[in-house]
Formats: structure tokens, C-alpha cells, sequence
């Protein structure tokens, strides 16, 4: 397990405070969440400069790595997602941590595919199906490659949105489109989860982005999200963490495994997908 953190605003947008000084900030999350779990084993960003990815992260505890609130504090973007890992399929190094990274599109997720590695009457592993179930164009960026379930659910459904042609170096060619196929895996990924005989469901609360739309999953863990529709002041620190001109609008809206302040934060309910697009047009839909 893992807690998760997306963010995606009109403007440049700095999240330290998210991130780092808020009443239950990420970095307070990776000490101790609300059942009490440490998440440990390796903290990472990804922001966007433009439609360019960034990535920063390491295997080591958030709360214990002064390089996360230097990190943290330091990023001003439209588009940022953040992880800290509770390992369950994978060690703890780099390779396995979170958020990660393919041409423009970044991914992170809190759950367990559950029997990935189970063999069951003589056939494939699950992790193995999905590998071979891989195309080309989802696997060429020359990039090290873990040992997670998280990082193979990622390919494979980037493998499914580039032979479909709602994926390319660009980004995705249609959120609504594009989103509908997300929802097709995450459910085809929970069937063929129960079918190895894994004694729990699977866990998929996923965060992608190309930096223009964020499509946040919610599978059987808990996922909060708050929306703002003008630039205020934050509720943490009482600065305003964007500039925007008179004439213009500010939205932002962000996603958290638990609220992070003590502000209305609400749930997502339980097996949906919300879409946020390059237009800021926002909508939820049923998985």
C-alpha cells in the first residue's frame, strides 16, 4: 500500500504545502497514515515544465530524506503527482518507486494487483500474460524497469491506449476516449486478478497524466479529492501559490489517499474514474 497525492491546476502551482506543512501533509503520511502504516520505502515527484515530464524520487523515507520537503517546495507546475511507497510486490530501490515515467505520460498507484505471480492450473503467471500483451510503442524509452505491479500495469495499459491510437509521444489524443480505455483495463485487471485465486481483491487507485489531463482511478482504497474554482489564499501557510492576471480564471483540483488539511475534502466514490482535461473540463464516470 501507498498514499497518493495528484494535482492539477490552470496555472503554475507551488504544492509544499501539500506536500510537506499541512495538518496532514504527505510527508506526515509516510511517518504515519490514519491506520497507523509507515510508508517508507521510497518517496517520489513528478511535475511538469510545459509537457515535459520531471521526475524526482528516491528509495528512501520521506520523512526521514530532507531532499523531499527541498524537492517539495521547490516545484511550481500545472501537473504534479507524488507517492510514498509501502512496499508490497517489488524491493525497496529506486527502480521500484513511484511515480513512473514514459515519453510525456507519468503514472503512480496506491494497491496490489493481487496474484500477479500466481500460477494457476499449469497456466501463465499473470505478470507474465501481461508482458507479452505488451506492444512496441509502450516500451521504448530507454528507462530502467522495476520489479512492481505498478510499473507493469502501467505499460500494459499504455501498450492498450498506443495501439488504439489515443496515446503517442504527445500525449493522448482524446481524454474522453483515452479515459474510457483506462476504465476498460482497470476492470479487465480486477477480473483477471480474481481468476489466479488470490485470496484478496485487487487494489487499483491510479493516477496518469500527460500533463494536459489527469485520470485518477478509484479501486477498493480509500480517495479524496478538492476542487477550487478561483486563486485564494492556501489554508496552510495564508499565501497565494499562483500567479494569475485579473482578467483570468484559476481552477485546480487535487487528489489525495487522505485529506491533507482540514478543508472539505470529498470522496470519490468507490469504483470510479474522474477526468480532469486540457480544457479543465472535469467529469466522473462509473468503472
Amino acid at each position: 500500500m501507498c498514499r497518493l497525492y495528484g494535482f492539477r491546476a490552470t496555472h503554475a502551482t507551488r504544492i509544499g504545502c501539500h506536500l510537506v506543512s499541512a495538518q496532514n501533509a504527505i510527508l506526515c503520511q509516510s511517518r504515519r497514515d490514519s491506520l497507523g502504516r509507515c510508508h517508507g520505502d521510497g518517496w517520489g515527484i513528478a511535475y511538469y515544465r510545459g509537457r515535459v515530464p520531471c521526475l524526482k524520487k528516491r528509495a528512501a523515507a520521506a520523512f526521514e530524506d530532507l531532499r523531499f520537503s527541498d524537492a517539495a517546495r521547490d516545484i511550481a507546475s500545472r501537473t504534479v503527482l507524488a507517492h510514498v511507497r509501502l512496499a508490497t510486490v517489488g524491493r525497496r530501490t529506486e527502480r521500484n518507486t513511484h511515480p513512473f515515467r514514459r515519453n510525456p505520460f507519468v503514472f503512480a498507484h496506491n494497491g496490489t494487483l493481487s496474484g500477479i505471480d500466481l500460477s494457476h492450473a499449469g497456466r501463465l503467471t499473470l505478470r507474465e500474460q501481461l508482458q507479452r500483451e505488451l506492444v512496441d510503442a509502450a516500451v521504448t524509452e530507454a528507462e530502467p524497469i522495476g520489479q512492481t505491479d505498478s510499473e507493469l500495469i502501467f505499460r500494459w495499459i499504455l501498450s492498450r491506449l498506443y495501439y488504439s491510437g489515443q496515446a503517442s509521444r504527445d500525449g493522448f489524443a482524446d481524454a474522453t476516449v483515452a479515459s474510457g480505455i483506462v476504465a476498460t483495463a482497470v476492470r479487465e485487471l480486477d477480473e483477471r486478478s480474481r481468476e489466479t485465486g488470490a485470496k484478496a481483491p485487487a487494489k487499483l487507485n491510479l493516477l496518469i497524466s500527460d500533463g494536459a489531463t489527469l485520470i485518477a482511478t478509484r479501486l477498493r482504497n480509500d480517495l479524496f479529492m478538492i476542487e477550487r474554482d478561483r486563486i485564494e489564499p492556501c489554508f496552510v501557510c495564508g499565501e497565494t501559490h499562483a500567479t494569475v492576471g485579473p482578467d483570468q480564471r484559476y481552477r485546480a483540483i487535487a487528489f489525495a489517499s487522505e485529506p491533507l488539511t482540514t478543508e472539505p475534502w470529498q470522496p470519490v466514490p468507490e469504483s470510479t474514474m474522474v477526468v480532469t482535461d486540457g480544457h479543465f473540463q472535469t467529469f466522473r464516470a462509473a468503472m
